[in-house]
């Protein structure tokens, strides 16, 4: 992604929000974001964030590349969406994390579609992600069209919980020709 970009949300009335790519350098910013929104961590977990927890953010693990965002809201940090490359037309979404304060008001799909309209422009065809079955967040990623794959879903540990995931993915349309 530039720099910046602007995010459009369907909220009326809110700060303007810009996104821009984060690096180790954003370390403590990130330690922030997770510290305010640690209700994630100990959802998926069981476990309260650590500071070093970040770091982990930036591993690559088997992927092609990973790309991490930072979602602003005027200075201050308030979102993050994590993206692995798998291959050429293929993104794994890692995270997308927003402030428990900016929540419900149309910021995590004004983050997604923006990631999207980037995705697209870098030939990505399909996006993946993975989400919990036990709470809300299943039905957020199926409103902005992800489907469940065919994999069943699959016990998962995370520190001292196991989550039953699901596996969505989302076919991509090519803006210039309208084809997915």
């Amino acid at each position: 992604m530039r720099t910046e970009l602007a995010i459009q949300t369907s909220a009326q009335n809110l700060e303007p929000y810009t996104i821009r790519r984060l690096g180790l350098n954003d370390l403590e910013i990130l330690a922030d974001l997770e510290t305010r929104a640690s209700d994630y961590s100990v959802f998926m977990t069981g476990i309260a964030p650590r500071a070093d927890d970040v770091r982990a953010l930036f591993e690559t693990h088997h992927y092609d590349q990973v790309f991490v965002f930072g979602v602003f809201a005027e200075h201050e940090l308030v979102g993050v969406l994590q993206i692995f490359n798998l291959e050429v037309h293929t993104d794994f979404l890692g995270l997308l994390l927003i402030d428990p304060v900016h929540r419900q008001a149309g910021l995590g799909s004004g983050v997604f579609e923006t990631y999207k309209i980037w995705a697209t422009s870098r030939g990505v065809k399909q996006i993946f992600l993975t989400v919990p079955l036990e709470n809300t967040v299943f039905q957020f990623w199926f409103d902005l069209g992800f489907e469940p794959t065919s994999s069943d879903p699959i016990a998962v540990g995370f520190g001292v919980k196991t989550q039953v995931m699901q596996e969505m993915r989302l076919e991509l349309v090519d803006l210039s020709s309208g084809q997915q």
